[in-house]
């Protein structure tokens, strides 16, 4: 009746649902990794792009407010 003394009961009731768990953990261990992974590309990319982003914001701002100083300080002299 005990099924711990016998070789293809403890394989069958004891180390193939063991083998099972682990497989099972070992795939979900990798999908978990991949999605971590992916997730940490693509903040990377927001935050590049984002950055990108913002200093052509900033650079395109910076010439606007030159061309403004530069055609004030133009038409002041024009008008001295």
């Amino acid at each position: 009746l005990c099924w711990f003394g016998n070789g293809g009961a403890l394989g069958l009731f004891m180390a193939l649902p063991l083998f099972l768990l682990l497989v099972v953990n070992l795939c979900l261990f990798i999908i978990t990794v991949r999605k971590i992974w992916l997730a940490r590309r693509q903040g990377a990319t927001y935050i590049r792009d984002k950055t990108k982003a913002e200093l052509l914001q900033t650079s395109i701002r910076n010439n606007n407010s030159k061309s403004y100083d530069r055609s004030q300080t133009t038409s002041a002299n024009m008008s001295t």
